[in-house]
């Protein structure tokens, strides 16, 4: 077993990238124009947690995400250093808000969900149509300037799961293939990485809808 198994938390997984799935599950069904958003190429929506923490979610592409079929997704987990510059939080959240942006226009991402934690560190989920659509994501130039220019000096770890869920949003469960694990240490030019590999997938199960309503107050 890996030395860092034990510290991945899969409570922690299931409990943020669920429950950012099933919110932007039920963002999609109580939209009050789906027609209009079917029309238009990306919408974001704001969600207000409890504790005045955020939950984004910005949809791409609306039609596939209704559809019952396999979707691949990928969660990232992070912490942040215990010491920021302002400025690095500053940069981070700009390039956070283009990277945004410049999804609408990869194929085969169909939606990405950020979710704050109550620690401050935030969990992000994007929904995409098979795995090869990650190239869609790592292309962009401002993910490669979060990951190789900002990332060394804001995270203290990050955890980055790979998974399908096999019957689409609608089924809600979640699979859970492999983890990549990044630990970032003062002077050293770039992160260690470790690679868990689930032989047999873990099942990431969704959250009974009466403890997600109880948990969160969403305002649109």
């Amino acid at each position: 077993m890996w030395p860092f198994a034990d510290s991945m938390r899969f409570p922690e997984v299931a409990n943020a990238s669920a429950l950012a799935a099933q919110w932007l599950h039920l963002t999609l069904h109580q939209l009050d124009q789906p027609d209009s958003l079917r029309r238009t190429r990306s919408q974001v929506y704001k969600l207000q947690e409890r504790g005045g923490r955020t939950h984004r979610i910005a949809i791409y592409q609306t039609e596939k995400l209704l559809v019952q079929a396999p979707l691949s997704f990928v969660g990232f987990i992070s912490a942040r250093q215990k010491q920021l510059r302002p400025s690095i939080v500053q940069a981070v959240r700009r390039a956070d808000k283009k990277l945004v942006e410049e999804l609408a226009d990869a194929s085969g991402v169909l939606s990405y969900s950020s979710l704050e934690l109550r620690n401050g560190n935030w969990c992000n989920l994007v929904l995409l149509s098979d795995a090869d659509a990650k190239t869609g994501i790592k292309g962009r130039e401002m993910h490669k300037y979060a990951a190789y220019h900002l990332a060394h000096s804001y995270y203290e770890w990050i955890r980055l799961h790979n998974g399908m869920m096999p019957e689409g949003l609608d089924h809600m469960e979640m699979q859970l293939q492999k983890t990549k694990y990044y630990t970032f240490q003062a002077g050293q030019q770039g992160p260690s990485i470790r690679e868990l590999i689930y032989e047999v997938p873990h099942r990431v199960l969704p959250i009974a809808g009466r403890a997600i309503m109880s948990a969160i107050t969403t305002t649109f």
